[in-house]
């Protein structure tokens, strides 16, 4: 419930931001969702209807084929920009017009086409087309079920080639190893792993996005035909050497190992964490998280970072993404995992951006997770039992265009305790 309500507090923060100059990129081709429909129907010489994966697919490809087509582009003085309506589906016009243009994931997904079609022609193949020489991933195997994955004791050398691996030569040598037996399920836990261990989550964003998508590649890679399903991982690992380069450059931070006696003994571990984390207090909540990871389940972890996930708005809501798809990846990976990527969001969740010690000072950040934790105590306590009722979807819409974040919440309730349920929230 925590979530639902910030979520609406950062709604209305995210939309005094639209009045703020911002970069306008021009000579960008717009694809609204007629000119991609046309696209769709122009490749496609009979009329059958295309299933869900295979639209998804072809936007993938369309998408880096545009992005490879946009190399040239001139930027204009920043202009104000007006509140704007929804946005088509596939604006890339007003995406690129924000100030996450410039992360690194626009310029990987342009030249990781041109570093695949160099390894297929080291394959003596042409564009993408070493792709198919690959073992084909089947949709079993791509469903990584936590209860039934087991990795090997060697997939610290596997992490070590990943992080070694100069980035012109990892998907060949990538491409390799798959032929000589590396099966997905080593390759994405290795990718996580080595993300969470060399890139710094501070921001949680720009470079550490290389870490957030892990899950998103293997979605795209699990709707994807058996034999397109590396593709996205590929793409995955390109990044994640784009962010490690990154990451060198800002001064190569690297997780450091956890001295067994800085750790809690297991009675204690929860308390010195929320201790810790209440208290802002980075060293103490490292050593305890650890503990931690070795003795909480899944489920009481996920309920303990949930919260402190979204308790202030510093990574403009970052955190809150980083809680998910952490949870979301272990789910996948298997939690015998949660060690490393746990100490790595603990980290990310105590970014101050800056500021004083939040425990010790009241600041606009934090001040709307605080009276959240006041207006939980007044939510009904069947409210996950309330009507799907769509009205209130448009309601509560209505009211986020001109509320404060305090007046967002203060709604939410008000919504919940008529008996609107959480889904149209």
């Amino acid at each position: 419930m925590g979530l639902v309500l910030l979520g609406s507090a950062l709604t209305v923060d995210a939309r005094k931001e639209r009045g703020r100059p911002r970069p306008r990129v021009v000579a960008i081709r717009r694809i609204d969702s007629r000119t991609r429909a046309s696209a769709l129907l122009k490749s496609r010489s009979s009329k059958q209807p295309r299933t869900f994966a295979e639209e998804c697919r072809l936007h993938l490809v369309k998408m880096f084929k545009l992005m490879g087509e946009c190399e040239e582009l001139s930027v204009a003085s920043p202009v104000p920009l007006t509140p704007r309506p929804p946005l088509p589906a596939m604006n890339w016009c007003a995406i690129l017009q924000s100030p996450l243009a410039s992360m690194t994931c626009f310029t990987t997904r342009r030249r990781f086409l041109v570093r695949a079609a160099t390894t297929g022609a080291l394959f003596g193949l042409g564009d993408l087309a070493f792709l198919s020489r690959l073992p084909r991933v089947a949709a079993q195997e791509a469903k990584l079920d936590s209860k039934t994955v087991r990795f090997h004791a060697d997939i610290e050398p596997l992490v070590r080639f990943l992080e070694d691996t100069p980035r012109e030569r990892l998907l060949e040598e990538a491409a390799a190893r798959i032929h000589g037996g590396l099966s997905y399920r080593e390759l994405v836990a290795a990718l996580l792993l080595a993300g969470v261990r060399n890139i710094q989550p501070r921001p949680v964003g720009f470079k550490f996005h290389s870490v957030l998508v892990v899950n998103s590649a293997h979605l795209a890679s699990i709707s994807s035909p058996d034999s397109d399903r590396w593709l996205p991982i590929f793409w995955a690992l390109d990044y994640f050497k784009s962010a490690q380069a990154d990451d060198v450059r800002e001064g190569d931070w690297t997780m450091a190992k956890m001295e067994d006696s800085r750790v809690p003994p297991p009675h204690r571990t929860r308390q010195a964490f929320l201790d810790a984390m209440d208290a802002w207090d980075e060293p103490a909540a490292d050593a305890a998280v650890t503990g931690l990871a070795r003795t909480a389940g899944a489920q009481e972890l996920f309920e303990i970072f949930c919260r402190y996930g979204v308790r202030d708005f510093r990574e403009i809501g970052h955190k809150a993404i980083y809680v998910a798809n952490a949870w979301r990846t272990l789910q996948m990976i298997g939690w015998q995992h949660a060690e490393p990527v746990l100490r790595s969001l603990a980290y990310g969740l105590l970014d101050r951006t800056g500021d004083e010690n939040p425990a010790k000072a009241d600041l606009p950040a934090d001040r709307p997770g605080r009276e959240n934790l006041v207006l939980l105590k007044k939510i009904r306590p069947d409210w996950p039992a309330g009507e799907a009722n769509s009205g209130a979807a448009v309601e509560l819409i209505e009211a986020l265009r001109t509320a404060s974040p305090s007046e967002a919440s203060e709604k939410v309730v008000s919504l919940l305790n008529r008996g609107v349920g959480p889904q149209p929230v």
